[in-house]
């Protein structure tokens, strides 16, 4: 039901002015796909709307009201059953009200000349509660593109861009912009492992605040450039948590009963700056700072998220049949576009593009994201306990993206690996691990703090994955990994630990996808319901190159480059691992190694710079050089018919390999295999020499 009141009815009257009152008590809609309530999609209602429109003299326009809930049913997915996508928390009364004030065009002309916002909105939201089943927004979301009511949400959408673009590139100096004044309490996020199921993922986003001022700086660039008006969009939230309900724990998945918490008080604050008016075309720049994220992962925790990301997110776990053909066929579809075809028409038509300015040339960049973290924390455990901990400080994460190319990189300006079995986690969780001072075996990487000055610079951890457009031959990715000034004590059983916990669990009571079925789902994840849903960093050109394209396809995949650098870097390699104090093969200096392939070609490069190779009789100690600083360069290219492989010293190789050093690595070889047995005591005496000839 709706209704208007007359002007002023229960109210002041402005001469010339007029008051809407509208009131909806009540609305459901139900999406159905042709053959009856028996293929129901989803239930949507909203209840409680109160809407009050004024319309003052002088011109201007204010709009305030109510929402008491809106809700979203899945009733398609379940069979015989339904569960509530969208709707308030429990305790929640309302779920928002609103207030949008549009002063006359004398006011807003006065308020764009001192640099500030023309028109304001006001929005407070309580806490919502999200039930995210990929498979089923994807069904919603492609129901509401087809037919007559995806014409009109087309049409729709087309309409508002074209007006926004002309807003936001009319080239005037004080172009319009939105106070924007938004407030929402916690929402829950739920991330099911099945529709109906009560394990999965709960993350509640805590308080998140929205506000916004205009600002006129000086261009980077030559020169200084010229002015800018940039839109400064301020996001901040505070209390993020995440938390796994596992398969055998109890109570709801919304409940904190039975939850285990991963991820706990996190704050964030994001700023967007994206130019407005003459401006429009600069690029958008996302900032980013955080407090400092420790993050608690067990082994049956991490066998829940990547089920969550193949079943969910990627589609894998959808056992809904896709909708049945409607009855008619060829002639129905046929029908069914000439109606939309109609219902496009008999909208209103955007402005054409004699009409509407053209925008200004995008900039190089068309975003850009950088975000700033003061540490990251991350503590393993399997089913004996703590396992590692890994610590970085300075993180910083970066996104960039253009029209042909796109480059994502996370850097660290200090790191720490610290085997944690039977030790358990070292007290002070969230700091750096001091130095150990008994053994070292159980610090497996680290930096050394007397070179992480210079490293602020140049992160002494830096992965970076690129992907870029070549006109008429395809893309190239390229991801490259750069360690800087890190020691790396490699103790064979605490790295296939790690290994061990990050596979896949066997035994198939997991209710996990098979290897190939996961290899499958997981080529989908942003082809669908990110790029329908997610954020405009997401771009269409991004889902393009991530996605894995089909078999015939696969001679086309262009180019891939994969850099691997350990530079000014130690990488230790013990007797045995099992003991505190043990000797060892130490290797110094920098290596590169560069691999390229484009289908079945494979070339691979490395470089090796003032490399050296030393014996030590206790950790750190050095007693022998077995292999003088030198460089060496391996070159390999390899392909259906033929394999080529060239090794070249670019300066003389000095070595000096004794009988007990051949012996050492012998012995640290035979502990690396996988079936390797246990090396003898240290203080052993080596076998002796055989006799000569």
């Amino acid at each position: 039901t709706a209704a208007a009141a007359a002007p002023a009815a229960d109210g002041e009257q402005r001469a010339g002015g007029l008051r809407v009152l509208a009131q909806l008590q009540a609305l459901s809609v139900s999406l159905n796909v042709q053959g009856g309530a028996a293929q129901q999609l989803g239930v949507f209602a909203m209840r409680e709307l109160v809407t009050e429109v004024s319309f003052l003299p002088e011109g201007g326009m204010s709009v305030s009201g109510q929402l008491g809930n809106l809700t979203v049913q899945d009733t398609s997915t379940v069979a015989g059953g339904e569960y509530e996508m969208l709707g308030l928390r429990e305790g929640a009364q309302s779920l928002l009200t609103f207030e949008y004030d549009s002063p006359a065009e004398e006011a807003r002309a006065a308020a764009r000349a001192a640099l500030r916002c023309d028109t304001s909105l006001r929005l407070r939201m309580s806490s919502v509660r999200v039930s995210y089943w990929h498979p089923a927004v994807m069904r919603i979301v492609g129901y509401l593109q087809e037919g007559v009511l995806g014409a009109l949400m087309s049409a729709t959408a087309s309409t508002v861009v074209q007006v926004a673009r002309s807003v936001l590139a009319d080239g005037a100096e004080d172009a319009s912009a939105i106070a924007l004044d938004i407030e929402v309490g916690s929402p829950l996020v739920l991330l099911p492992f099945e529709p109906d199921s009560s394990d999965g993922l709960r993350g509640d986003l805590g308080s998140i605040a929205v506000h916004n001022s205009l600002e006129r700086r000086t261009a980077a660039g030559p020169g200084g450039g010229g002015a800018e008006l940039l839109d400064c969009i301020v996001v901040a939230i505070e209390r993020m948590q995440l938390s796994a309900l596992l398969p055998e724990g109890e109570g709801a998945l919304e409940a904190t009963g039975g939850l285990s918490q991963m991820i706990e008080d996190v704050s964030l604050r994001l700023s967007v700056e994206r130019g407005v008016g003459a401006s429009a075309g600069r690029a958008t720049l996302i900032s980013g700072s955080g407090s400092e994220l420790v993050c608690t992962c067990s082994k049956a925790q991490y066998d829940l998220l990547m089920g969550v990301v193949s079943r969910n997110l990627a589609g894998g776990g959808d056992a809904a049949s896709a909708p049945p053909p409607a009855a008619g066929g060829e002639e129905a579809s046929t029908e069914r576009a000439a109606a939309a075809d109609s219902a496009a028409a008999a909208l209103p038509q955007p402005p054409s593009q004699e009409e509407t300015p053209a925008p200004p040339a995008a900039a190089a960049v068309v975003r850009r994201l950088d975000l700033v973290l003061p540490a990251v924390e991350l503590a393993l455990e399997d089913g004996g306990g703590p396992l590692l901990l890994a610590w970085m400080g300075g993180v910083r994460i970066g996104a960039r993206q253009s029209a042909d190319s796109a480059v994502y990189s996370v850097s660290s300006a200090a790191l720490a690996v610290q085997d944690c079995r039977g030790d358990g986690y070292p007290s002070g969780r969230g700091t750096r691990p001091a130095d150990s001072t008994g053994s070292r075996l159980k610090r497996l990487l680290w930096s050394d703090p007397a070179a992480e000055p210079a490293a602020a610079s140049s992160a002494q951890l830096s992965v970076s994955h690129s992907v870029e457009r070549l006109p008429g031959r395809g893309h190239e990715a390229s991801t490259v990994v750069s360690v800087c000034g890190v020691h790396i004590t490699y103790a064979a059983s605490a790295f296939r630990a790690a290994a061990d916990f990050f596979s896949r669990s066997e035994g198939g009571g997991d209710g996990l996808l098979s290897a190939e079925e996961e290899a499958e789902a997981l080529a989908r994840p942003l082809s669908g319901p990110i790029g329908a849903v997610a954020s405009p960093m997401v771009s269409p050109m991004v889902e393009r190159l991530v996605s894995l394209p089909e078999e015939e396809e696969v001679a086309d995949l262009g180019r891939r480059v994969l850099v691997l650098s350990l530079e000014a870097s130690e990488v230790f390699l013990p007797r045995d691992p099992s003991l505190d104090s043990t000797g060892g093969i130490a290797l110094r200096g920098a290596i590169c190694v560069k691999r390229r392939g484009s289908g079945r070609d494979v070339q691979v490069d490395a470089d090796a710079f003032g490399v050296q190779l030393l014996v030590c009789d206790a950790v750190g100690e050095q007693t022998t050089t077995v292999l003088a600083p030198t460089q060496m360069s391996l070159r390999f290219s390899g392909g259906p018919r033929r394999s080529e492989l060239k090794l070249r010293a670019e300066s003389p190789v000095e070595c000096c390999l004794s009988y007990s050093d051949w012996t050492l690595f012998t012995q640290i070889l035979t502990a690396l295999s996988p079936a390797g047995q246990p090396p003898p005591d240290e203080g052993a005496a080596p076998p002796p020499p055989p006799s000569s000839p």
